[in-house]
């Protein structure tokens, strides 16, 4: 019809960050987790939640202010996490 168009949405809350299992992490993953932090993690960290802060300041913004939220703990410590999707 004219004037009207088919949109398909995804719901990408279903996507999730989960710690690794059946992977052996090991050391490696821990000192890299430590390397990272102290190099990169807590300026990433800052960034998400200030950006959420000032996201949330709209209504519209409130969801890409909680997706950012959800974003902190794989920005801290990124190794040893893989995104599953939840059922």
């Amino acid at each position: 019809m004219l004037g009207t168009a088919r949109t398909e949405t995804r719901d990408d809350s279903q996507t999730a960050w989960t710690e690794s299992r059946g992977q052996a992490t090991g050391v490696f993953s821990v000192i890299g987790n430590i390397i990272w932090v102290v190099l990169a993690g807590w300026w990433l960290v800052i960034a998400h939640v200030t950006s959420a802060v000032a996201l949330a300041i709209t209504i519209i913004g409130i969801p890409f202010a909680w997706a950012n939220l959800k974003m902190v703990p794989v920005a801290l410590l990124p190794l040893g996490k893989q995104i599953v999707d939840q059922p």
